[in-house]
């Protein structure tokens, strides 16, 4: 057995959070109501679509873990 170090591991927490949600909002990305989920079917523009899509279709830890990956 041979003794290591690991000096940084007081920001693997930090670092956890920081790639998770940054993962989290990637991958929800795809869920736009264009091509994979259901479609807002009460938008009158594209852009209410995206919105109303992505109100409907995600609670609100899902949003919560977008908005965190979006700015990491």
């Amino acid at each position: 057995m041979r003794e290591i170090s690991l000096p940084a591991t007081e920001y693997a927490i930090a670092c956890y959070y920081i790639i998770a949600t940054a993962e989290a909002s990637s991958n929800l990305a795809r869920y736009d109501g264009v091509r994979y989920t259901t479609r807002s079917a009460d938008s009158a523009t594209l852009s209410d679509m995206y919105r109303n899509t992505r109100a409907q279709g995600f609670g609100a830890e899902c949003k919560r873990r977008i908005i965190l990956g979006r700015m990491s």
